[in-house]
């Protein structure tokens, strides 16, 4: 029976490991979490998020986007000089809901879950 259960517990790793990592039929669709950039501390947006140490981010016409790592909190431990906590909310929060980036716009709705900063 042990042999069983042992086996049953390698095939499903092993399937999960080739839906995740497999051979795909189609492209590759990331999400991405559309946010207002109201939700960015305006200290941080003065300078732009391409500054902030240990980001990856690239300015847009009305805001920023953000790539997210598969665990933020983990990547933000390794760095010397980390994001600023509040970006790094941001990112577990999108994480929460399997994106890969989030989409800052100037004109995008904000998220009663998130802090608001006023802009000035």
């Amino acid at each position: 029976m042990q042999r069983v259960v042992g086996w049953c517990m390698s095939l499903g790793v092993l399937v999960r490991s080739l839906t995740r990592h497999g051979p795909r039929t189609g492209p590759r669709v990331r999400r991405l979490l559309d946010l207002s950039t109201q939700h960015i501390p305006p200290h941080i947006l003065e300078d732009g998020l391409h500054t902030v140490s240990g980001l990856v981010a690239y300015s847009t016409r009305y805001g920023w986007l953000m790539w997210i790592p598969a665990d933020p909190a983990a990547r933000a431990a390794e760095q010397i000089d980390p994001p600023p906590a509040a970006l790094v909310a941001i990112q577990r929060y999108a994480r929460r809901y399997s994106c890969d980036f989030v989409l800052f716009d100037a004109d995008a709705d904000t998220d009663p879950h998130l802090p608001l900063y006023p802009q000035g």
